[in-house]
């Protein structure tokens, strides 16, 4: 999700403040492109027209930011596909891994509930992952990076969240960095101790 609302809410507000006391036109009139824009946000794009946007990968015990480029639609689900796959051969030159294990569990250590057909009610801005039961087998440490490369790479608005659930679809609580079990809904704030001090993004050409 990308920060739209304020531009949406401008929008309407100043079609709504020119309409008062104005008679409607005889003949209708196109929406302006600015509003369209507004109503149909997309996610950056660079010169070539492809969505840019961003993966966390691991490096120590550490997590930091590269960049990657779609020509396609950026959905939560291709997100953690590509999470799942890792880094590329000269990111790993880098030094990059992911904390996913492919084959560890009976699908991927992380799905996202609509991609397992399952119904969760999350909230406004909020993403629901189900954790498969193979998690648990994971050292205490790559548990932790792999919900930090999660987070990071779903929430990366300040007020998106990431609702992390069972095969069941109930919600479960998660290591934090601190040693506590989250209550619910998880932040980057909950895992920002986890950030590599630089975070310069990797870019893949």
């Amino acid at each position: 999700m990308r920060r739209y609302l304020a531009a949406v809410l401008g929008v309407v507000a100043a079609l709504l403040l020119s309409a008062c006391g104005v008679q409607a036109d005889s003949e209708p009139r196109a929406i302006p492109s600015e509003v369209l824009e507004a109503l149909n946000p997309q996610d950056p794009a660079d010169d070539s027209g492809a969505v840019v946007y961003e993966l966390w990968f691991v490096r120590n015990s550490k997590i930091l930011p590269v960049e990657r480029r779609s020509e396609s639609e950026v959905t939560p689900e291709l997100e953690l596909e590509q999470l799942e796959v890792g880094p590329t051969e000269p990111e790993r030159d880098e030094g990059l891994r992911t904390a996913f294990v492919p084959g560890l569990g009976e699908t991927s250590l992380a799905s996202t509930a609509e991609s397992l057909d399952l119904t969760v009610p999350a909230g406004f801005k909020q993403t629901a992952v189900v954790l498969d039961d193979a998690f648990t087998d994971l050292p205490g440490d790559e548990q932790l990076l792999l919900l930090g490369q999660v987070v990071y790479t779903l929430a990366n608005e300040d007020d998106e969240s990431v609702l992390f659930v069972n095969s069941s679809g109930i919600a479960v609580g998660v290591p934090l960095p601190n040693g506590k079990l989250s209550s619910g809904a998880v932040r980057r704030g909950n895992y920002a101790s986890l950030v590599a001090d630089s975070v310069d993004a990797l870019v893949e050409r």
